[in-house]
C-alpha cells in the first residue's frame, strides 16, 4: 500500500555538518536519481518534463536537460550514482539495477538484479572496488558489476540515499525519515559517526551523492571526527534530492 503526499522538490548541499547551499524549487517534481562530477545530473522517476536536468555546483540548473526513458514497465527508480563513465539506478521493488549514459540520456540497459529484501531504493558506486552498494530495509549489500554479491551487513536504520565517499572508503546511510541526520559506516560495517547537521535538510530524503572521484585514495585511519569531515568535504559535494513521496508498505 502506498500513499503520496506532494511537498516542493529540492536539491542541497551539506559540508561539514552544514546545509551550505539549497534549491527548493528545482525542475521537475521527482527528480530523485542523482549523479555529481563537475556537474549535477538529475533524473525523474515518473518521466516527466524536464525528464533529466543539469545543475552546476551552485545548485542552479543549467540550460541542459532532456527526456528519460524509464525501464519497462515504468518501476519506481529513486536513488543514482555515478562510475565517472555510466549512470546507475536500481527499482526500489525488484532489485534490477540499470544504467544510462552520464546525464541520464539513452534507453536503460539492464546490469543484474540484486537480492533486496522488500524495498531497496538506494545504491552508489565504490570507485575503491569498481563495485555497487544497494541499501534495503534491513542490510546495506555489495554486488560485483557482474551482480556477484561480495558481501552485506546490518544498518540497523531506517531505509533511505546511500552514498559513498571515496576520501575515507566509507558508506553515508540517509535516513529518508530524519531531518538532520546522517549515519557513516565502514564496508565491513561498523557504525563509525553519526552527524547531526546544525539546520535540517529536506525530509524524506531518496538521493545522496558525493561528488565522483576515481583517483582518491581512501584514508582507512582514524575516523573523521566532525571538524575533520567538514574539511574532507570542503572539496567535495553531498547533493541531497528532497522526496516528494511517502511510503507505507505492507508487512
Amino acid at each position: 500500500m502506498q500513499n503520496t503526499v506532494k511537498t516542493n522538490s529540492a536539491i542541497q548541499s551539506i559540508q561539514g555538518n552544514v546545509v551550505t547551499n539549497q534549491n527548493l524549487s528545482t525542475p521537475g517534481q521527482f527528480h530523485y536519481a542523482i549523479s555529481v562530477r563537475d556537474t549535477i545530473w538529475t533524473a525523474d522517476y515518473t518521466g516527466g518534463t524536464p525528464g533529466r536536468q543539469e545543475f552546476n555546483t551552485s545548485l542552479t540548473p543549467t540550460a541542459n536537460s532532456g527526456p528519460f526513458t524509464l525501464p519497462a514497465g515504468s518501476p519506481e527508480i529513486i536513488d543514482g550514482a555515478t562510475d565517472g563513465v555510466y549512470n546507475y539506478t536500481v527499482n526500489d521493488q525488484t532489485g534490477e539495477v540499470y544504467r544510462y549514459n552520464p546525464d541520464w540520456s539513452g534507453a536503460p540497459a539492464t546490469v543484474f538484479t540484486a537480492s533486496c529484501i522488500s524495498f531497496c531504493p538506494g545504491i552508489t558506486y565504490d570507485s575503491a572496488n569498481n563495485s555497487l552498494w544497494i541499501v534495503d530495509t534491513i542490510n546495506i549489500y555489495e554486488y560485483a558489476m557482474d551482480g556477484t554479491l561480495l558481501n552485506s551487513f546490518p544498518h540497523n536504520n531506517s531505509t533511505g540515499a546511500l552514498a559513498y565517499e571515496s576520501s575515507t572508503g566509507t558508506l553515508w546511510l540517509v535516513n529518508n525519515s530524519s531531518r538532520n541526520t546522517l549515519w557513516q559506516y565502514s564496508k565491513a560495517g561498523a557504525l563509525l559517526n553519526t552527524v547531526t547537521t546544525t539546520t535540517s535538510y529536506s525530509s524524506n530524503v531518496w538521493g545522496a551523492e558525493f561528488s565522483f572521484s576515481a583517483a582518491a585514495a581512501p584514508t582507512p585511519t582514524p575516523v573523521p571526527s566532525l571538524s575533520e569531515w567538514s574539511m574532507i568535504l570542503m572539496s567535495s559535494l553531498l547533493a541531497l534530492g528532497a522526496v516528494v513521496t511517502l511510503r507505507r508498505h505492507r508487512q
